[in-house]
């Protein structure tokens, strides 16, 4: 119970305190948290499941591996992307904000950021 109390408390707070519009960014901010620790489960799975040392007869077929390694590679590459876009420096500032309010338009629809 203490453990959905505490998921549930920010969320509800947040509802309330800015409503449905600040639940939404919320939500957004929430996926793009998860968005940026996933390569950190994906590249050890990759690997510890590539490995016949440690998977014996289930290690994952080589093209299998492949795959997997692309997509991890690819969510790297997306997550450096967002990063070199939201992170202020000496490039055009108001290019990262126009990025970040566009996603949060096609997330939100309706809404004006």
């Amino acid at each position: 119970m203490t453990t959905r109390a505490i998921a549930i408390v920010p969320a509800a707070a947040v509802t309330i305190w800015y409503g449905e519009a600040g639940t939404a960014k919320l939500l957004i901010l929430s996926q793009v948290i998860l968005g940026l620790a996933l390569p950190f489960s994906v590249v050890p799975l990759v690997m510890f499941t590539a490995d016949r040392a440690k998977m014996g007869e289930l290690v994952a077929p080589r093209w299998v591996s492949a795959l997997a390694a692309l997509v991890a590679a690819v969510l790297i590459v997306l997550n450096l992307k967002l990063l070199y876009d939201l992170l202020p420096g000496e490039r055009d500032c108001a290019r990262a904000s126009r990025t970040s309010a566009a996603v949060l338009a096609r997330a939100v629809p309706n809404r004006r950021f």
